[in-house]
């Protein structure tokens, strides 16, 4: 019986490509199309939009599926030694070389070379690159011969080669060659239906792994305040919140660890990004106003001033209750406080 044919998501993991947007569905047909040649493709994508992810999903998907993949971080390369790194050498090419050692292209023989980063790779190995994007050829340092290597190259950037070109940073050739098949990803602020799938998915992994069980997925009031968010650092930033409110969720609880997590994250945004409507009570902003302090205190009236229970409305921990008291102006006043929990019998919750 014939296997099915799996998308891209299932074989590449559970947090790749994950969610059902049109501009994801597009990216994923995308990445189908180029994935069947064995050309150079350029991605280019906001920092933590997945990068990585997809060029490990264009290998798994192509021709070259049973070779290796070798990811590289330009950035991370020595300036001194990054000819070495990525082409080898051979014993007495420099000072310290004691022996030969093959490079990252010798390592991705028959398979993917993937260079993330490749605005940082160094000028003059940008040449070198180029040579062996036009020939299939490479010559190690120290070597007398070329060799010759067949591998797919795949480059990312998180900025605008051209501007680079431009300001002589970068070869225009050499882009020209990486630039065969380009896949431009979508920041998460683009794809904002898919934020409830990732979350659910990272989750998934985790319960998996075993590290924790009967994960409870976010309510959609919480994924509506994850939808006024900018997310500067996309899917690794949700990530983020997962985790975290994956370890407050050990000591709080699920609701309240999601609630713990969104505080967090939308106090970390600045210009404030959330209405003052979004909350049901107070905003998740620093600052207040007569309507969020009246709000809250009317809540805390009808509770009378127990901090236990509102918080329990709320689905939030004492704790994020007590900032919220403490940003609107509620907890300024020990002496109105006192008086105003001895007049409601609520002292003894504090």
């Amino acid at each position: 019986m014939a296997l099915p044919t799996l998308t891209v998501a299932e074989r590449s993991g559970v947090l790749r490509l994950v969610g059902g947007s049109a501009v994801l569905r597009h990216v994923r047909q995308r990445i189908l199309v180029c994935a069947r040649a064995s050309l150079p493709v350029l991605i280019e994508g906001e920092t933590g939009t997945g990068k990585e992810l997809v060029a490990r999903a264009l290998h798994e998907e192509g021709p070259l599926h049973r070779g290796p993949f070798v990811p590289v971080d330009c950035g991370a390369l020595p300036e001194a030694l990054a000819e070495a790194e990525l082409f080898g050498h051979r014993r007495g090419a420099f000072t310290g070389a004691i022996g030969d050692r093959p490079g990252l292209v010798a390592a991705a023989e028959g398979g993917t070379l993937f260079l993330d980063e490749i605005e940082n790779l160094p000028l003059s190995v940008q040449a070198k690159l180029l040579r062996f994007l036009q020939d299939a050829d490479y010559r190690p340092l120290g070597a007398a011969r070329p060799l010759r290597a067949r591998v797919r190259v795949v480059a990312a950037s998180n900025c605008a080669l051209g501007e680079l070109v431009t300001r002589g940073a970068f070869r225009r050739d050499l882009l020209f060659r990486l630039d065969v098949l380009r896949l431009v990803l979508p920041p998460l602020r683009e794809r904002i239906e898919d934020l409830r799938s990732i979350a659910a998915a990272v989750l998934a992994r985790v319960e998996a792994g075993g590290e924790m069980r009967h994960a409870e997925e976010p309510a959609p009031e919480i994924v509506r305040h994850w939808a006024a968010h900018s997310w500067p650092g996309n899917v690794r930033e949700l990530v983020n919140v997962v985790e975290r409110a994956r370890v407050y969720a050990a000591h709080v609880g699920w609701p309240a660890a999601w609630y713990e997590a969104t505080v967090e994250l939308m106090e970390s945004s600045r210009p404030p990004l959330v209405a003052e409507s979004a909350w049901p009570v107070a905003p998740l902003v620093d600052g207040c106003s007569p309507t969020e302090r009246g709000r809250l205190e009317a809540l805390l009236d009808r509770h009378r001033w127990q901090r236990s229970s509102v918080a329990r409305e709320l689905g939030i921990s004492r704790v994020t209750l007590w900032r919220r008291m403490r940003r609107v102006g509620l907890l300024g006043d020990d002496a109105s406080e006192s008086g105003r929990l001895a007049a409601s019998g609520g002292g003894g919750d504090r």
